[in-house]
């Protein structure tokens, strides 16, 4: 059940406070220190409604990949605790509470309010953040929009040292930086690239039964696994990607099927080789049918190899020997293409 922090943190309130100093500092250096209270004070209100009210939008737009990400999946959303629509109704009164404070100064202010939302949540979220790495670029003149406001509300037009205000503030959110400089953490305010699952063009293993090959790791079907004779300790499983991916996370599912999980061995330790990293992942997995995630960190890869070291045996069921082999369901994959795939 939901509590009322869970709404809060829907709204990014730290990010609503970084993103009111660039409005203020907007106003002030198109007005100076003469402030006018009731404009400024309007300014403050529309700036926090419409940061929060795309804060919880973008929460709602990127349900789907937070459920993935080990970091994100405890969000209220992912999570199960807050509704979807709740996050997109809230974000959206949100907005249209702030335009309208926003439009009681002047209609320059109110049209800067809605060009970040718009920004945020329609060209960055929602139209490149899936698609290409350098959409923080575009996403940070959400970030610069603040400023032009302050400038809007203190002035009526767009003052020389607030457009390079903004300029400046667009540089350090995002316009300045390259796309290997982002992180894959979503929902902040100058966002980053988020994953999206990623399908190999091959897997090979070195051992494999004739009925159970190593393709059936990649069919996302819970009738079909691959099956390792002889335990499988010492396999190796390879997967080709074509154009090279980055790859943020892999997810391994054992067998669904309870008396067919047991009776299998299951991987336990494995070690894991990116042909991009110098250093092997080495972990180990617990003995469950949940999804087994492992962060990844690669740049460009080509090829990810899972070697396993050690199993959990099998054991009998409903009477029933356990087999000699071993066995896993699937194998996931997400992250997002390098700059040309």
């Amino acid at each position: 059940m939901a509590t009322w922090r869970d709404y809060v943190s829907l709204l990014k309130l730290r990010i609503s406070a970084l993103l009111l100093l660039v409005a203020a500092a907007g106003y002030l250096v198109a007005r100076g220190p003469a402030v006018e209270p009731a404009a400024f004070g309007l300014l403050m209100a529309s700036g926090l409604l419409a940061s929060c009210g795309a804060s919880a939008v973008n929460h709602y737009v990127d349900r789907d990949v937070d459920r993935t990400m080990t970091r994100t999946r405890s969000r209220p959303i992912p999570a199960g605790r807050v509704p979807p629509v709740h996050a997109l109704v809230l974000g959206t009164t949100l907005l249209l509470a702030s335009v309208v404070l926003a439009f009681s100064v002047n209609a320059l202010t109110a049209a800067f309010v809605l060009l970040g939302f718009v920004v945020y949540v329609f060209v960055y979220t929602i139209a490149l953040k899936r698609r290409t790495v350098w959409n923080i670029v575009v996403g940070g003149f959400a970030g610069s929009c603040p400023a032009l406001a302050g400038s809007a509300a203190a002035a009526g037009v767009i003052s020389l040292p607030a457009a390079l205000l903004a300029l400046l503030v667009n540089m350090f959110s995002g316009g300045g930086g390259t796309a290997e400089e982002t992180s894959t953490t979503t929902g902040t305010s100058l966002p980053t690239v988020p994953i999206a699952p990623l399908t190999p063009i091959r897997v090979t293993c070195t051992s494999q039964l004739t009925s159970f090959p190593c393709e059936a790791l990649l069919d996302g079907n819970p009738a079909t696994s691959w099956n390792a004779t002889d335990g499988g300790i010492g396999v190796d499983i390879t997967f080709l990607f074509a154009p090279p991916v980055q790859i943020t996370e892999l997810a391994i599912q054992n067998v669904e099927d309870e008396c067919r999980f047991l009776r299998n061995a299951r991987m336990k330790g494995i070690e894991v080789f990116i042909d991009d990293l110098t250093q092997t992942i080495v972990t180990e997995l617990e003995d469950s049918r949940d999804l087994q995630r492992i962060d990844i960190r690669s740049l460009g890869t080509s090829s990810l190899i899972i070697r396993i070291t050690s199993g959990y045996s099998g054991s009998t069921c409903d009477g029933k020997e356990p087999y000699p082999e071993m066995a896993a369901q699937d194998v996931f994959f997400w992250g997002r293409a390098t700059e040309g795939g």
